[in-house]
């Protein structure tokens, strides 16, 4: 596997080559798996010189750190896996950086995002029904600054200038 920023990768080794003082394993690219029984499968492959292999996974990439653990991946990684081709992956790494948990309906997601300001305000002044704007006003408001005025009252997290409310 070449290593690229874009890998969704863990370096797996064993406990016995490690305590042995080696630490001989590979790189596996998580996306060529749609289960975490083919991925322990081709692990157990890559150590093939050993009888009962104790995977060791050393270092990972790509991935949020709550689904890495040295011994073991969290058991819904495989479900942020397929997630992520459907949905922004940035958007949901941020979410569950900040808290959310591994195990996080990510439908929440698309209720939460909203890419700029302006449709914040938008939304809120038009579209949710919170204020009544009579329709000769609503060319003198500014959506993009009342959205942003918005951010202040809400748990708002940035992500490469986009903007993610959360709902809990």
């Amino acid at each position: 596997m070449t290593k690229t920023e874009d890998n969704i990768a863990v370096y797996v080794g064993t406990y016995s080559k490690y305590n042995n003082g080696s630490i001989q394993g590979a790189w596996v690219d998580l996306t060529e798996f749609d289960n975490k029984e083919d991925f322990y499968e081709h692990c157990a492959e890559i150590h093939s010189d050993e009888k009962d292999p104790e995977f060791m996974f050393q270092d990972f990439e790509g991935f949020p750190e709550a689904y890495y653990g040295e011994s073991g991946l969290h058991s819904d990684l495989w479900e942020y896996l397929k997630t992520i081709q459907t949905e922004d992956k940035e958007i949901i790494d941020t979410l569950i950086e900040n808290g959310f948990e591994c195990d996080t309906e990510y439908n929440l997601i698309e209720n939460a995002y909203s890419n700029v300001e302006e449709s914040i305000g938008y939304y809120y002044l038009f579209e949710a029904g919170c204020y009544e704007i009579p329709s000769y006003l609503e060319n003198y408001i500014d959506c993009q600054k009342f959205g942003r005025d918005l951010t202040y009252d809400f748990t708002f997290l940035e992500c490469n200038g986009d903007i993610i409310q959360i709902i809990e």
